[in-house]
């Protein structure tokens, strides 16, 4: 079930936190320690993992 969570790309982030309060300060200290809007190493390889699932989805059409 975490697997299929982890997986959604309108926000894979938001089931690692068990309430919508937690999520919240999670995020406010995030955006506390971020310093641009670049993604960082761990970001990154969320996001190119989804979006190289969604291309070989597509491919396989």
């Amino acid at each position: 079930m975490p697997e299929q969570l982890a997986v959604r790309e309108e926000g894979p982030h938001f089931y690692a936190y068990p309430t919508h309060e937690a999520y919240l300060e999670g995020r406010h200290l995030w955006r506390a320690y971020r310093r641009n809007e670049r993604l960082h190493a761990d970001e990154a390889a969320v996001r190119w993992a989804l979006i190289d699932q969604r291309i070989l989805r597509a491919a396989g059409d």
